[in-house]
């Protein structure tokens, strides 16, 4: 779906921060390091990809790193890059299949019945990927449309690469367009709702305002805030 000729189906946000960025938010907090179930299931799948590439385990992560990710569970790039021992590289190289393998013991433990933090996102992602509606994403799971958007825009923000050609309409999209462009723009979802005629329900205009303004930081944080 192209809008103002511009691709917006595939939506990926800006890189992760430059090296050193949050080096020291990092090392003033704790490494939390468990042994566990996770930390087997990704000490096999380290032992799989070094056997394929011919190298020893320890060249793709070693137990310590391990350790970290099975205590902190990371679900995305960007949390998946703050573990000891994993760079740019070792992102670019093995990040996705490490992050995979967490994210299914995430769900997996959640619907045994576990609290686990993320499981919820992951739960509407995974839906997302099966291309459902946030309607109907909000009806099979029964939370309102605004908070299926939320994980949307969580997602968005980290950069999940996500189709979101059947979220919101292209029309819709023009509509809100149309709205924050004039020479006067809207400050608050409230005044683009009424501006909108009360047809654009809130969490549309809220995904919209992410999409056309590549990414939900900036003036969008201060439009959600005051509405």
């Amino acid at each position: 779906m192209l809008f103002e000729k511009q691709p917006v189906s595939l939506v990926r946000f800006a890189g992760l921060p430059k090296k050193g960025e949050k080096k020291k938010a990092r090392e003033s907090t704790p490494r939390q390091r468990v042994r566990d179930e996770l930390f087997e299931s990704l000490r096999q799948l380290r032992r799989s990809i070094a056997q394929q590439q011919g190298v020893p385990p320890y060249i793709v992560f070693n137990d310590a790193s391990l350790e970290e990710m099975a205590a902190s569970r990371p679900i995305t790039d960007e949390s998946f890059r703050s573990i000891q021992g994993v760079g740019d590289l070792k992102l670019k190289r093995y990040g996705d299949a490490f992050i995979q393998e967490i994210r299914e013991f995430v769900l997996r433990r959640s619907r045994d019945g576990d609290s686990i933090p993320g499981a919820t996102k992951l739960e509407t992602l995974e839906r997302l990927k099966k291309g459902m509606n946030i309607e109907d994403i909000a009806r099979e799971r029964e939370m309102t449309p605004d908070t299926v958007v939320s994980h949307i825009l969580y997602w968005l923000e980290n950069r999940e690469p996500l189709n979101t050609q059947d979220l919101i309409a292209e029309e819709t999209l023009h509509r809100i367009s149309s709205v924050i462009d004039k020479d006067k723009p809207l400050d608050k979802l409230s005044e683009i709702f009424e501006a909108l005629g009360q047809e654009v329900p809130y969490y549309d205009i809220k995904l919209g305002l992410a999409l056309l303004q590549n990414g939900p930081s900036g003036r969008l944080a201060s439009i959600v805030d005051a509405q």
